[in-house]
């Protein structure tokens, strides 16, 4: 119970279970309770929640939670001078624990505001908040400050507001931490350094981690996935989706400001708008490397160097990457990068149509080799990526997309190139599950309801589709014995909204062309047109499927 929870400060050094869940709503909603708190009125008096473990005494031990959850904690401590979160300062392994509808607050003197943890230098594991978390700087949806802490499987949902420095969706700041499958969702805004999973990440590695909210800085280093990404860090097989908004320099739509860091196999799909050094990937690239990576997303600057990849390259390395949202600034546009300083910028790639840029570089002070623009048409065929063409004036990037083994992967005529590291059998968004055509005779599961609705507003997308053209998504299995589909796909409960096709002169229409094995999945709001065997789930079905829906037009 609640008491329980608290008396956890009895002994900092105890392993500690979760037996069921704990609803503490109620407990803060009475003065005459024993927090001597009620959050509901329009007058909320009272603190909460006391955060087990302090600046000078960390919580050491463990606690599992067993799968449960904590609904309702409350803390506001605006005064307060140690670190702020369920536990404070924690040196502990936390794991399999939610926070749901937390309300939490810290202050000046607060050195780590979070949700789970205020301030981190243990192990994190399958773990997560939802609700609100506030304080002045070092504050994120899970933990305000990691100090060579361990972060795996969990994320945050909370939307997360600070009012200064290091502000993020999952963590505010990371000084040699580790992450690896980690996500936030929840609206970020902050002063400088504001990330949609972590606000300043110094010296710490970021593997398989993702962000989807919209993220809001007033100074530098604004990011949708990372604010402020330095010192030896390393960002791998990682996206952002959410619209970034900068109101000062450095903004980017995965990386805000990236210094002496790497970043690799990822890409970026909001919208990004800056005042100055405003990239669609990021915005300033200083002494540091971004390889086999790609950006979607419109980019605005009211000032100068904006580009689709990348704002300002200072003495950095591009290498194997493309762009295609549209380029808007005051000067030292490109379609790839603005402002190329003492950089090199190598076997890349940009759409001339949907930049709305002729040239890959504003202001080019560096190396530039193998740059090639194609237009829309063109950006669908494989052979203008990995040969000499008409389309490329024969230029070879060498592009390697040998199926399982290199780095891209595209459906011929249909989509833009994806990575092939995006694949996984576990899908969690539209490109994964578009990317099943991989694999036609694996077993899939939804790992989480897909929204793919902004898929398909933008022909700068990877389906190249508006509201007014395009095919969208590719029917997984086609026609031909070898083509259709043979594994499975359990959608676990979860749903897929918004899937748009419209092949009218296609036979075998529908998510699943030719296939089998469906279950236990929702299609919302479907917009499907095809020639002749077309349905919603299924064009043509060539065995079970169960427990399944469709709503929308067919």
């Amino acid at each position: 119970n609640s008491h329980q929870l608290q008396l956890m400060a009895m002994d900092l050094n105890a392993n500690y279970t979760l037996a069921n869940n704990i609803d503490m709503r109620a407990a803060f909603n009475n003065v005459s309770g024993m927090w001597a708190t009620d959050r509901t009125g329009n007058s909320p008096t009272g603190s909460g929640f006391v955060p087990v473990g302090n600046e000078d005494e960390s919580f050491t031990g463990s606690f599992d939670g067993k799968n449960h959850t904590i609904t309702g904690l409350s803390i506001s401590r605006t005064n307060w001078d140690n670190p702020v979160g369920l536990f404070g300062k924690a040196a502990a392994d936390i794991s399999y624990v939610g926070l749901v509808d937390v309300a939490i607050t810290g202050g000046n003197g607060s050195y780590g505001v979070g949700g789970l943890v205020g301030y981190n230098n243990g192990q994190i594991r399958h773990s997560y908040v939802t609700g609100t978390v506030m304080g002045i700087s070092n504050v994120g949806g899970l933990v305000g400050f990691n100090d060579y802490g361990r972060i795996s499987n969990s994320y945050s949902k909370a939307n997360v507001t600070g009012s200064e420095d290091d502000i993020g969706g999952l963590v505010g700041y990371s000084e040699g931490g580790y992450f690896s499958r980690t996500y936030a969702t929840g609206i970020v805004s902050g002063d400088a350094s504001v990330g949609g999973l972590i606000g300043e990440n110094e010296n710490s590695s970021i593997t398989n981690s993702h962000a989807t909210g919209s993220v809001t800085g007033r100074n530098y280093g604004t990011g949708g996935l990372v604010g402020y990404n330095y010192a030896g860090s390393s960002i791998v097989n990682s996206y952002a989706t959410g619209n970034v908004t900068g109101e000062s320099n450095a903004t980017g739509g995965l990386v805000g400001k990236n210094v002496n860091s790497n970043i690799s196999n990822s890409y970026a799909s909001g919208s990004v708008s800056g005042d100055i050094d405003v990239g669609g990937f990021v915005g300033f690239n200083d002494d540091s490397s971004i390889t086999n990576s790609y950006a979607t997303g419109h980019v605005t600057a009211t000032d100068s160097n904006v580009g689709g990849l990348v704002g300002h390259n200072f003495d950095g390395s591009i290498n194997n990457t493309y762009a295609t949202g549209s380029v808007s600034g005051s000067g030292n546009e490109g379609g790839l990068v603005g402002y190329n300083d003492s950089g090199t910028v190598e076997n890349s790639f940009w759409d001339t149509s949907t930049t709305g840029q002729s040239s890959p570089i504003g202001s080019n002070g560096g190396i530039a080799n193998r740059l090639v623009g194609l237009g829309t048409q063109a950006f669908l065929i494989e052979d203008n990526f990995t040969a000499g063409t008409d389309d490329n004036s024969n230029t070879n990037a060498n592009w390697n997309f040998n199926p399982g083994s290199g780095t891209w992967f595209m459906i011929e005529g249909q989509t833009r190139p994806f990575l092939q590291s995006e694949y996984s059998t576990t899908i969690t968004n539209s490109h994964q599950l578009q990317l099943m055509a991989m694999d036609l005779n694996a077993n899939y599961t939804l790992g989480n309801n897909i929204d793919m609705s902004n898929a398909f507003n933008s022909v700068s997308g990877m389906w190249v589709t508006s509201n007014v053209s395009g095919s969208g998504f590719v029917p997984i299995g086609t026609a031909g014995d070898d083509n259709h589909f043979t594994g499975t796909l359990n959608g676990q409960g979860h749903t897929i909204s918004g899937l748009k096709i419209y092949r009218p002169s296609t036979d075998g229409v529908g998510l699943f062309g030719y296939g089998q094995g469906i279950s236990n999945i929702g299609l919302i709001d479907v917009d499907i047109t095809g020639g002749n065997y077309v349905g919603g789930l299924a064009g043509n079905n060539e065995g079970n499927i169960s427990n399944s829906y469709l709503t929308g037009s067919v």
